[in-house]
């Protein structure tokens, strides 16, 4: 039944929250896209079901969706095979099966040759321009994404650049794209947007033949003139074959589905992962209706779960096999290399990550861009684009150098992510931490030597405060370290966490009557995560088994409600909150509402005593800071209070700045030792550092 429930609930989740197309605008609408980031039109479904065929043909002449039925129950889709993940070989070159676009005349000998008259770019107006390439040569080209060929258009002087929205659909209207698509209709429900992809080749009279050129014109959409808009352009078979392309269900899986279903269900073509899955393809960015970047990178499907619904996401690599250069140039947001990037329908991520950043964890996601994707000149959806975990990423940001950084990604503990798990160390940990009575002093000091115990504690206090619904013990998350053991920053050996999909949060769902009631609850943000359990995953946070052995040491105990609060006082105070929420342009109420509820359910959960306040000031901010546990919290425009139960002491640190000494402390305690421990009082605790010029 809790299986049922749950596929009914992503259905709705989803049905709710993506959105399959754009309706054509008018010439006169000025926004002929979201770009104001609501809420886009759900994806319904066919009224009437699409029969089985028996063979594997293509779906073509699609007829338009006029009307919707509701969302029914599902079937329940048999169990994913795992697919064979190759074994990874040393040299880049030999990992990715497919390390150039296809060449339609077998060969690109005459090299880059071609140019366009015309920069790429949005135009107002609809204009002709030239195509230029040696002389002797046949140029062949096409202005829909397929790949040009002999039965391409032949350049005869001039190619007409234009709005293509009003043409029928392509890629938008394949079916096969989906487990189920016998039964619903996948299709687009009306043309979506479309701009100008021209790719054009050239060919002499031997056979030699250019690289295919690339270009794309956003012309006469004003909605996408000021937009960021990202144009993919993808060898449509590499990506839409029905038989292997990799957005597809693909020929094993149709074969196995339109046949009776006997046996294990195949793995279908989008669930590939690593290296086989990849393919290459041209990014082009567009900031302002000014190309920003052109670049050859590799494309992926992106994320486990979300694999199951459409339209996907996608992941974007920079490699040297496509560019030259593994980080894309220019930069495409912040200021540091970027080498993978995720493309998302949804920024509860970023919102999470930003929320609870400065912890000792690792976060992607903190730095996004709002940007219009579109899949060889068809709009796909609004997304977010954001950097991703990598080699790469770990040695910009954190200062591992990629050589020694050691790290698994569980987005879902399959049978290759447990090989993994072996292969890098991470499973002797598990088993480590499973064999021992951490109540213990002597167990849990030797496991300090072994993992970050605040990088662990501020993963779960996260968890549980943005009350990620998506987070289990085999689910959503990473764990990495590095074998740099020089001590500088995280070079020092130890196992960290990191912030991983934190984008299933109750208030951010089309939550219904059914689903609080399913919890018991009046409101979304009152789910207790330590004691119930999601209905995505299989254990509240409360119940994952890292986290029951290691609450047996009351130093962790102790260490972790200091740091819950901590979290709770600064990262989501409202100040904090309503800037963090204000800044992407949503609606913050239940992020405002949230912190009350996590913080009882801290105390329901560990059995605390009465919660109290605790206030810190200084003489003069400008000579020195004051810690508070793991928190600086900012004194320079007067006095901070925060909240903390009244059962454990908090540790007050006095920091003096360059020129300045410590003096001694005033208030609820006193002495001149730079760190102490401070009672949290009934009545509320207040302590002063004085600081003095040296």
């Amino acid at each position: 039944m809790k299986q049922l429930t749950v596929y009914i609930l992503m259905i709705a989740l989803i049905a709710g929250t993506l959105s399959a197309c754009t309706t054509i605008p008018s010439e006169n609408t000025e926004s002929p896209v979201n770009t104001e980031w609501s809420v886009p039109e759900p994806v319904t479904q066919s009224a009437a079901p699409i029969e089985p065929s028996g063979s594997v043909e293509p779906v073509t002449d699609p007829v338009p969706v006029t009307e919707s039925v509701p969302v029914t129950e599902p079937s329940v889709v048999p169990p994913v095979t795992d697919p064979v993940v190759p074994t990874k070989k040393p040299e880049e070159e030999t990992k990715y099966p497919y390390q150039t676009m296809a060449k339609p005349f077998g060969n690109a000998n005459l090299g880059d040759c071609i140019t366009f008259s015309v920069p790429e770019g949005y135009y107002d107006t609809e204009f002709d321009m030239q195509i230029n390439a040696p002389e002797g040569t046949t140029v062949y080209y096409t202005i829909n994404g397929f790949t040009p060929d002999t039965s391409s258009a032949v350049y005869n002087g001039s190619v007409h650049v234009y709005n293509r929205s009003s043409e029928p659909n392509y890629y938008n209207d394949l079916q096969r794209v989906n487990h189920d698509w016998a039964t619903i209709d996948y299709r687009a429900k009306s043309n979506v947007a479309k701009i100008f992809v021209l790719r054009a080749v050239a060919v002499d009279a031997a056979g030699n033949a250019s690289e295919v050129h690339n270009g794309t014109y956003i012309v006469g959409i004003p909605g996408f003139k000021d937009a960021k808009v990202i144009s993919i352009i993808v060898d449509p078979d590499s990506m839409f074959d029905e038989r292997t392309g990799i957005y597809m269900t693909g020929e094993a899986y149709d074969n196995w589905y339109l046949n009776g279903q006997v046996g294990p269900r195949p793995t279908t073509n989008y669930e590939l992962k690593n290296e086989i899955s990849e393919r290459p393809a041209v990014m082009q960015y567009f900031v302002g209706g000014n190309m920003l970047c052109s670049q050859g990178v590799g494309i992926r499907i992106q994320d486990a779960g979300a694999r199951q619904y459409v339209p996907r996401r996608f992941s974007v690599f920079s490699r040297k096999v496509y560019s030259g250069s593994a980080y894309f140039s220019p930069t495409l947001f912040g200021s540091h290399k970027l080498h993978s990037i995720g493309l998302k329908d949804s920024n509860e991520n970023s919102i999470s990550m930003v929320l609870l950043e400065n912890r000792d964890c690792a976060m992607t996601y903190s730095e996004t861009e709002k940007c219009i994707l579109f899949i060889n000149g068809e709009y796909w959806e609004h997304v977010y684009m954001s950097e991703k975990y990598s080699d790469n990423y770990f040695q910009n940001q954190y200062g591992i150098d990629k050589d020694d950084i050691v790290y698994v990604k569980v987005g879902l503990l399959r049978a290759d992510v447990t090989a993994e798990m072996q292969e890098k160390g991470f499973s002797d940990v598990l088993n480590f931490i499973q064999t021992r009575d951490f109540s213990q002093t002597a167990n849990y000091e030797q496991l300090k030597k072994i993992i970050d115990v605040q990088s662990y504690i501020d993963f779960i206090a996260g968890n549980v405060i943005v009350c990620n619904e998506d987070y289990d013990e085999d689910k959503n998350y990473l764990v990495f370290k590095s074998n740099n053991t020089s001590g500088k920053g995280w070079n020092d050996g130890l196992w960290r966490w990191g912030y991983y999909d934190m984008d299933l949060l109750p208030w951010e769902m089309i939550a219904s009557a059914s689903f609080r009631n399913t919890y018991g609850i009046q409101e979304e943000w009152e789910i207790d995560p330590f004691t119930m359990t999601p209905l995505w995953v299989e254990h509240a946070i409360g119940d994952t088994s890292i986290f029951q052995r290691l609450k047996k040491s009351p130093e962790f105990v102790k260490q972790f409600c200091l740091s819950y609060m901590d979290i709770l006082n600064t990262n989501f105070s409202v100040e904090h909150v309503t800037q963090v929420l204000n800044a992407y342009g949503r609606d913050p109420e239940g992020y405002l509402k949230r912190p009350a509820y996590a913080a009882m359910y801290l105390q329901q959960y560990f059995g605390l005593h009465e919660k109290s306040s605790v206030t810190l000031a200084a003489n003069d901010a400008t000579m020195g800071r004051v810690v508070i546990n793991t928190i600086a919290p900012d004194l320079s425009k007067g006095n901070w209070t925060g909240s903390y139960y009244t059962d454990y002491d908090v540790t007050v640190r006095a920091v003096a700045n360059p020129g300045y000494e410590f003096v001694g402390w005033e208030g609820d305690v006193s002495g001149s030792s730079d760190t102490i421990q401070v009672p949290v009082y009934s009545g509320g605790t207040f302590v002063r550092a004085v600081f003095r010029k040296v």
